[in-house]
This record gives C-alpha cells, sequence and structure tokens, in this order.
C-alpha cells in the first residue's frame, strides 16, 4: 500500500488486501517468496498507519489457508468531535481526510 492511498479515500472507507496469508507463509520472515514479503510488508504498512484500524480474517477453502486485510478509516464523528468508529454516532459525510 503506498503511504498517500489512505489520503484518497473517504471517513470510514475499506480497503481490502486480498491474498494475504498465502498459507501460512506470511508468519515466515524467512520465506524466499516475494510475493510474501509484498503482503508483510503491507501489514506493517497497515499496522503502522496512525488513522488506520484493521482486522485480519483467515479462511479455509479448497485452494488452502488464505485470508485478507480489511483496514478502514475513521470518519468525523458529529458526537464525539472527532474521528471514531461507532456506527450508530452522527457523521460529517462529506469531505476527505
Amino acid at each position: 500500500m503506498h503511504a498517500d492511498r489512505s489520503t484518497l479515500t473517504r471517513p470510514g472507507s475499506l480497503i481490502i488486501g486480498d491474498n494475504v496469508v498465502r498459507d501460512g507463509a506470511l508468519v515466515d520472515a524467512s520465506s524466499p517468496d516475494p510475493r510474501v514479503h509484498g503482503v508483510r510488508r503491507f501489514a506493517e504498512l497497515v499496522a503502522g498507519h496512525p488513522r488506520l484500524t484493521a482486522t485480519a480474517p483467515q479462511t479455509v477453502g479448497e485452494k488452502g489457508y488464505d485470508g485478507f486485510i480489511l483496514p478502514r478509516s475513521p470518519r468525523r464523528c458529529l458526537t464525539c468531535s472527532g474521528e471514531c468508529f461507532s456506527p450508530r454516532h452522527p457523521v460529517e459525510t462529506k469531505g476527505r481526510y
């Protein structure tokens, strides 16, 4: 993920990173696979980003173990007067970060 991509999203947007578990290879820092290193870098960028929160559900299917990363940008909350993830609070709906 390019560091500036989050500035292109609207408040509350989801950014989807698919095929990130790579049959468990994601946890192997010594993997020779450049795709694994790319996914690890993406995960590090998301984890280190000060304005994103994320989850990474794992899936199991006929292709084996895989998963995706769902980073989300906060919304401008009118109740909290700042950034918020609550779906129950009214939010500002126009503009970008």
